[in-house]
């Protein structure tokens, strides 16, 4: 069954709606390849076809948790433009709805997408930060940090919990900092700065390199909790 449906998937072009743009995708290889051509009418209008296409790689990342991959082949003729990307499931060809319009919901997702398809945990990280800021004004820095300190007492993440509860006291030189507090100075600044005066996290330091992979876990769950509860983007 499972392979006869990949056979109708490499048969066929799919044709979508998303934003005020028609999308076509074609089908290389099943699970990998794939391209994405947003038709548009107006001169001028590619640059906004190019966006609908990455908001619409946003929701495959977020509603049918796929990675999207390798995004190259960028260019535009006449009245398209056109996008090659590799994905790790081609089912969403069978069921994709468009589910989200808001931008700020769309800037949020765009980090996630960002986050998860990237391998760097270091750049993850900071991409999960953005989203924390997202419903906040820059003056309320005080209000996001109570709301994420009370956050991560709701932890839902097997690993995000493992990591407050336990692996977290294991770090070395926490010079009694709360995790909160932690994620901001040891996390957040160390991975934006490189100052010689202040504490960074190394690239190629093991320690450094394990100590924000584990974070990630509850960087994750901090960020979605934010996307769902602050930004209103429907649970995947």
């Amino acid at each position: 069954m499972k392979n006869k449906m990949y056979e109708a998937l490499m048969a066929e072009t799919f044709n979508m709606k998303y934003d005020k743009f028609d999308l076509e995708i074609k089908v290389r290889k099943i699970q990998t390849e794939h391209v994405v051509k947003c038709n548009f009418r107006s001169k001028g209008n590619y640059k906004e076809a190019f966006n609908s296409i990455f908001r619409f790689f946003n929701e495959l990342v977020w509603f049918y948790n796929i990675k999207v991959r390798d995004i190259n082949g960028g260019h535009s003729h006449g009245s398209h433009v056109q996008l090659n990307y590799s994905v790790n499931d081609g089912c969403y060809l069978l069921y994709f709805t468009q589910k989200v319009f808001d931008e700020r919901q769309h800037l949020a997702l765009a980090f996630f997408r960002e986050a998860l398809c990237n391998e760097s945990p270091y750049y993850r990280f900071l991409c999960f930060d953005k989203i924390l800021q997202i419903p906040f004004k820059q003056k309320q820095a005080k209000l996001k940090a109570q709301w994420i300190e009370s956050q991560l007492l709701q932890l839902k993440d097997e690993s995000a919990i493992n990591f407050r509860d336990i692996q977290f006291k294991r770090i070395k030189n926490l010079e009694n900092k709360s995790l909160a507090s932690w994620l901001y100075k040891d996390g957040r600044q160390a991975l934006a700065h490189a100052y010689s005066d202040e504490f960074v996290r190394d690239p190629s330091s093991y320690d450094d390199w394990d100590e924000v992979k584990w974070a990630n876990t509850v960087m994750q769950d901090l960020a979605k909790k934010c996307i769902i509860d602050k930004l209103r983007v429907p649970t995947p």
